[in-house]
């Protein structure tokens, strides 16, 4: 299991919509592993979400993530704020 610190958690439902004048990558019908307060888990930055279209994907991903008990949320479109710094 890795560092509590590598992961970034954001309320799922900041993905419902796309926030203005940003960039966004859009997830259509994935699964995404959520913690106990319903945030969705990246891996370091938004680059890596733990989602797939494939729910045993997503809870094998789980196994990785720092939290007591994940939870999984199938969403089907999720606005995923993009920096440039985390595509290079």
């Amino acid at each position: 299991m890795s560092s509590p610190d590598a992961w970034l958690r954001v309320p799922y439902t900041d993905l419902l919509e796309a926030q203005a004048g940003g960039l966004h990558k859009v997830y259509k019908d994935r699964w995404w592993a959520l913690d106990a307060d319903d945030n969705v888990m990246f891996y370091q930055s938004t680059a890596h979400p733990q989602c797939n279209k494939d729910l045993a994907i997503v809870q094998h991903l789980a196994k990785n993530i720092p939290v007591e008990h994940c939870q999984f949320i199938r969403l089907p479109t999720a606005y995923v704020p993009v920096k440039l710094s985390d595509l290079v």
